[in-house]
């Protein structure tokens, strides 16, 4: 897999997703297959690359906390068993948090992220970076990369608009807030992923392992289709939400 990166990108960054909840695994197989993971990640780092992980919280908008403890990475086991095997560094946000490991970790954390989405995002930074993106075990026919969401924000499309979510860290007892542009709940409108998967598809590599695959991607030529379909419709990414 390492030998093909380059093919995707010349870009020294990665950005890695993961979701291993999709699928019922064995103990055995799926601790054989975070060990995999250890040794892909640490092929990686041999190649200079800088890695990025999401390390997200989503129950911080309910719970008004957080930490750099596990316990308050809601976006799978993937993240907190890399962060136990390898020094990565975390950025500050509560709820868009990333852990980042490499030569370039400083120009990802020095990112001001006034917006989870915004101009000076991670994502869309990384977007802009042409990082390359990879995908352990995602539904990738409805996933959008996060790319997705840059590119609504920068189209400001009419179903979503500004909030922002206050709360503490409990590592320094400080006061936190993430300003994002969520949906607006009244339009009944959700992202449709699936679109744009459509549109990708011929550009996105496959990797069959055992029992899952890993796609990997531009993460530029993502956030480029997003903003070629919002560009000639501010609705086209978006689908009415089922009740």
């Amino acid at each position: 897999m390492i030998n093909l990166l380059p093919r995707i990108s010349k870009s020294k960054y990665i950005l890695i997703f993961s979701d291993f909840s999709r699928n019922v695994y064995s103990k055995k197989k799926f601790e054989r297959m975070l060990i995999n993971s250890k040794d892909m990640i640490k092929s990686i780092i041999k190649k200079n690359y800088t890695i990025v992980i999401p390390t997200y919280n989503f129950n911080f908008p309910d719970d008004k906390v957080t930490s750099s403890s596990p316990k308050h990475i809601t976006s799978g086991y993937f993240a907190k068993y890399l962060l136990k095997n390898f020094k990565f560094k975390r950025t500050n946000k509560p709820m868009y948090n990333y852990a980042v490991l490499g030569k370039k970790s400083k120009s990802i954390l020095s990112l001001k992220q006034s917006t989870a989405w915004g101009e000076n995002s991670i994502i869309s930074y990384l977007s802009k970076q042409n990082a390359i993106g990879i995908g352990i075990n995602i539904d990738i026919e409805n996933f959008g990369w996060v790319a997705i969401h840059c590119a609504e924000e920068k189209f400001k499309v009419p179903y979503r608009y500004y909030k922002k979510f206050k709360g503490i860290n409990l590592d320094n007892k400080k006061k936190v807030f993430e300003k994002m542009f969520v949906r607006n709940l009244n339009k009944r409108l959700t992202t449709n992923s699936n679109k744009l998967y459509k549109k990708l598809a011929p550009k996105i590599k496959k990797i069959n392992r055992t029992n899952y695959r890993i796609y990997i991607i531009n993460m530029n030529d993502a956030y480029k289709e997003c903003c070629m379909f919002l560009s000639k419709n501010l609705y086209s990414l978006s689908i009415s939400e089922k009740i």
